[in-house]
């Protein structure tokens, strides 16, 4: 059976959430996402220099602050991670 071109590409797009805009306390993180993301779901934040941490998100808030089911794409979202991950805007977050 032929591979698809767009197969392996397409699940790598999945798995790109976002990029970190902004840093506004330990484990509370903006970001712009690309794809969906829940709370509960696990994720590796890629840091500069090949460094990636495991995380997991508690919450995702909508862009006035309040709870959300989930990220969406295109929509600014405060993530609350487990852990203090120490992050920094730039930073690349993944679905695990």
């Amino acid at each position: 059976a032929a591979v698809s071109e767009t197969g392996p590409k397409r699940k790598a797009d999945q798995s790109f959430i976002g990029k970190i805009e902004e840093v506004s306390g330990p484990g509370h993180v903006k970001i712009l996402t690309k794809n969906r993301l829940r709370p509960g779901d696990p994720i590796e934040i890629k840091k500069p220099r090949g460094v990636t941490i495991k995380n997991r998100v508690t919450a995702v808030l909508d862009e006035n602050g309040l709870p959300a089911a989930a990220a969406r794409p295109n929509m600014h979202a405060r993530l609350i991670l487990e852990k203090d991950a120490s992050c920094e805007a730039g930073d690349i977050i993944c679905r695990l």
